[in-house]
């Protein structure tokens, strides 16, 4: 599944200053291939975590188009949306996203118990992959930094996702883990699906197929 944006843009009014607008993300054309890691580096507050939004059908532009195989997201009915993204997409989100009141296994399973489905063998084979199995009746107050991410990671993973975004996934992770993360997502790719990840990390660049620089809200 191929991702193609037409100049989307972001902006936002705010007071004070010498402009009520705020420009968060500058208009521009972007493609996440099929079959590819894309990845896009800048410093914090440059924007890259809105773009991905606005790709992953979280955020609506400001104005702009974005379409998954032809087809517009940002038209759909947002329970129509909701559902294309538990089917299509993997998204892991910047810092903790745990539910608290649930175990790992159990939060890594919500794509599918969200729906009334049943994703244990799923989840418990993606939480192989990461090497939290025998974490499974844990609560998440109980995690380290790392293993609350690696959980993240295997949640955005149970449904072998189409089209995957991670946004800063490797951020509470020890260079072993990190290699380990940047090596599945490239897996992925190299298995077909469309890949995008954004990062202040330098050391990731070696395992991207397309790389862009964002800064002040202009990818370059």
């Amino acid at each position: 599944m191929e991702v193609i944006a037409q100049q989307i843009r972001k902006e936002y009014y705010r007071r004070g200053g010498s402009s009520n607008i705020f420009m968060a993300v500058e208009p521009c054309d972007f493609v996440i291939p099929a079959g590819q890691l894309t990845l896009i580096h800048g410093r914090s507050g440059s924007g890259k975590s809105t773009l991905l939004n606005m790709l992953a059908g979280i955020l609506r532009p400001t104005e702009g188009r974005v379409f998954y195989d032809g087809t517009d997201v940002y038209r759909m009915k947002d329970v129509e949306l909701s559902a294309f993204r538990n089917l299509h997409i993997g998204y892991v989100p910047q810092g903790q996203s745990a539910v608290s009141s649930l175990n790992v296994l159990e939060n890594v399973m919500l794509p599918y118990t969200l729906y009334g489905e049943d994703g244990r063998d799923a989840a418990l084979a993606a939480m192989e992959r990461f090497g939290i199995a025998d974490l499974c009746e844990v609560m998440p107050d109980r995690l380290s930094g790392g293993e609350l991410r690696r959980m993240a990671i295997a949640r955005a993973l149970v449904r072998n996702p189409q089209v995957l975004f991670a946004d800063e996934p490797t951020g509470d992770l020890d260079d072993e883990n990190t290699a380990a993360v940047f090596g599945t997502l490239k897996e992925l790719a190299q298995e077909g699906a469309a890949v995008l990840v954004v990062t202040h990390e330098e050391d990731s660049f070696r395992y991207a197929d397309r790389i862009f620089d964002m800064n002040a809200g202009k990818l370059g």
